[in-house]
């Protein structure tokens, strides 16, 4: 586990922002910092959920075929 040292000022941002979304501060600097690893292309989303949602894309595609016909 890593341990860092915010500027008071994007703490006061998180903390806000987290209060709102009925986060901890914690869990809102992960998602921040998440965030922004994958928008650096640093971060590949998780293979699983990419599975999971081509599944239910196609399940969703079958189903609109079958209502279709």
């Amino acid at each position: 586990m890593y341990t860092c040292i915010y500027d008071d000022d994007l703490a006061d941002i998180v903390k806000s922002r987290a209060q709102q979304e009925n986060r901890s501060t914690r869990k809102q600097f992960i998602h921040y910092l998440k965030l922004a690893l994958e928008s650096e292309r640093l971060l590949e989303e998780n293979q699983d959920n990419k599975k999971a949602d081509i599944t239910r894309q196609d399940e969703l595609s079958a189903n609109l075929l079958i209502k279709g016909n």
